[in-house]
């Protein structure tokens, strides 16, 4: 068994649990591989998105929760109009050649940002492992939402199931 691991720089919260999930997999004897996905696809992206949630969560809180509470109360996007999706597809087509190389059974998301490159190509049929993401925030994220095409999400509490429920999110398929 193949699990590519797939997050995203904003702090270190997400690769820490990437490299927490790598590093109990490798006690399960299955091989794995950890990318930090906006790295891996533009370098330069990287740098922005890291520096700019550092920023913007040290340096301005008080704009970065009114932001964040904006976006939690937000009506909920049709996926194929979200700015996310949108900016994200070309960047999915990079990212689907290295998938294609690696041939993962298993595809784990810390990153609700390298969650949506993911589900634009499972929406394009472009992936067929299994997939699975991992929220890792205090609330969940109100892009989780367009993880449409996920097998599973896993959320750390009870809590975060209600609040999925209040987006209509599929309760099907997440876990704890």
């Amino acid at each position: 068994m193949k699990v590519l691991i797939l997050s995203i720089t904003t702090g270190q919260g997400h690769n820490a649990t990437a490299k927490a999930i790598g590093d109990y997999l490798e006690t399960l004897g299955i091989e794995s591989k950890i990318m930090d996905t906006y790295r891996y696809l533009n370098p330069i992206l990287a740098e922005t998105v890291d520096k700019g949630y550092l920023f913007t969560s040290s340096a301005t809180k008080t704009a970065y929760s009114k932001l964040y509470r904006m976006m939690e109360k937000r009506k909920k996007s049709k996926p194929i109009m979200s700015w996310t999706r949108l900016s994200n597809k070309i960047m999915a087509i990079k990212l689907k050649g290295f998938i294609r190389r690696y041939n993962p059974d298993v595809i784990v998301c810390t990153h609700i940002f390298a969650g949506i490159l993911i589900d634009v190509l499972l929406e394009l049929d472009k992936i067929h492992a299994k997939t699975l993401g991992i929220v890792t925030d205090f609330t969940f994220h109100p892009y989780w939402e367009e993880a449409l095409h996920f097998d599973y999400i896993i959320t750390p509490s009870e809590l975060m199931e209600i609040q999925a429920k209040k987006k209509d999110f599929s309760l099907n398929r997440l876990n704890r």
